[in-house]
């Protein structure tokens, strides 16, 4: 099963989210042709064992059993493919990191993940994630919360 190239961004963006959503890691390794050369930029990760990709996209179904993404905006332009999506779940599970596992803390998260993806005749041939890492360890209460910009305090002289 390969991509259908001949499709809008949204199209092809949705079509490599979608799997993920029913948690068919198969399906996505087919996208790539049977391998994979994936990046998790925030976690520095990189993949390219199936079975790794498998258990890495475990790992976050195991953290946040309900995580379901959803394309928001997607461009192309050759062969590559430039996508956002928003992952909404709950925090009911460990998350691992590479600082040891984080408690489920019970919490809803809604973060957003941009992705960039080199197209090769009808398959994924590579895939870089940037996801906003700092936003879901807030949400989760591993860190702080952000919180909104502030106007900065006037300077003042002594």
């Amino acid at each position: 099963m390969g991509l259908d190239l001949g499709q809008d961004a949204m199209t092809l963006a949705t079509a490599m989210i979608e799997p993920f959503n029913r948690r068919d890691y198969d399906a996505m390794l087919e996208l790539a042709g049977g391998s994979v050369d994936y990046t998790d930029v925030a976690l520095g990760q990189h993949i390219t064992e199936p079975d790794d990709f498998r258990a890495a996209m475990q790992a976050w179904a195991s953290a946040f059993s309900d995580l379901r993404g959803t394309v928001t905006s997607a461009a192309r332009d050759g062969d590559l493919l430039a996508y956002e999506v928003r992952f909404d779940g709950t925090h009911d599970g460990p998350l691992q990191t590479p600082m040891g596992a984080i408690p489920a803390s019970g919490r809803n998260v809604s973060t957003r993940t941009a992705f960039f993806v080199h197209l090769d005749g009808g398959r994924v041939a590579e895939v870089r994630d940037y996801g906003d890492t700092l936003t879901l360890l807030g949400q989760i209460g591993a860190i702080p919360a952000q919180a909104e910009p502030s106007t900065p305090a006037a300077a003042t002289t002594t």
